[in-house]
């Protein structure tokens, strides 16, 4: 992975990880501004050890702060209403009304006259 790819990766998880932390998000702005400034400190290092150094170091900040119970937002998987009511199946008219398989049973117990 680049450096480059890798240090906004970095950047959006440790955003992320302070937000699960933060209970409002005037905190979390404070904690984004200075995880924006720890980053930007180091903007100048072009020594790729220097840079694995650093990479290894913020990777294992973000395992020793994660969140024991991470923020998930309500609607997607995991929250607290993801899957509450969920709109009914569409079924189209053909497979309701001949559920059995049998065209004619259909036919003779409804008043629909179906065209093909």
């Amino acid at each position: 992975m680049a450096s480059k790819q890798t240090v906004s990766s970095l950047y959006r998880r440790s955003l992320k990880l302070s937000l699960d932390w933060a209970v409002h998000r005037y905190i979390w702005r404070g904690q984004a501004l200075y995880i924006r400034s720890l980053f930007e400190a180091n903007s100048d290092v072009r020594n790729p050890r220097q840079q694995r150094e650093l990479f290894q170091e913020a990777e294992s900040l973000l395992e020793e702060w994660k969140h024991p119970d991470p923020y998930h937002a309500p609607t997607a998987p995991g929250g607290s209403k993801f899957e509450r009511n969920i709109p009914a199946p569409i079924l189209d008219l053909a497979s309701w009304l001949f559920l059995d398989g049998n065209r004619d049973i259909g036919m003779k117990t409804t008043n629909w006259h179906l065209r093909d």
